[in-house]
């Protein structure tokens, strides 16, 4: 009868002990894991660009006067980056020293676009971006006398078999 009445204690024990282990996850799950944004940023540092300069990215996203904007978070600063067309993906912190760190992430640009009245760039993804005053000089393959290149507009996607088979042969090109 003793070990009967073990039994159902340790059972409870055991339901005990599981439960809080269970409210201990769902509290840590529900506490923000990163730290806060405390403060007003003086300084926002970005890294991981090629196709423009730091300035250029800031002066686009409205970052370059930071000193006019009051308590900007790492979110916005995330947001409006990534608003640009050459950037796939930024990551943003808030350092302890009043400063925005952010890692952008470019898009990968395939081939230079000719065709129309204006240059493009395209992307790995067949996505046509326009071309900016400061872009640098990239040494890109390119690609011309397309069907449609009239009908070309930035930010849209031309996924068609005469640009699948333009990617084929750079992608060829490459490998040699």
């Amino acid at each position: 009868m003793s070990t009967e009445k073990e039994k159902r204690n340790s059972t409870k024990l055991g339901r005990v002990i599981f439960s809080v282990l269970i409210l201990l996850l769902v509290v840590l799950i529900i506490s923000p894991a990163k730290k806060q944004y405390e403060g007003k940023a003086e300084v926002i540092e970005l890294s991981g660009y090629n196709l423009l300069s730091e300035n250029d990215y800031l002066a686009f996203a409205k970052l370059h006067e930071i000193s006019k904007l009051k308590n900007i978070s790492p979110a916005v600063v995330k947001d409006r980056l990534e608003k640009h067309p050459y950037i796939l993906r930024a990551d943003v912190v808030f350092e302890g020293t009043k400063k925005i760190k952010a890692y952008v992430t470019e898009k990968l640009i395939k081939a230079l676009l000719i065709g129309g009245i204006d240059p493009f760039l395209i992307t790995n993804r067949f996505q046509i971006l326009p071309i900016f005053a400061n872009t640098r000089s990239i040494d890109l393959p390119v690609i011309s006398n397309l069907k449609y290149a009239e009908g070309l507009k930035s930010l849209s996607a031309i996924k068609t078999d005469e640009m699948i088979e333009a990617f084929r042969i750079i992608d060829a090109a490459d490998v040699t």
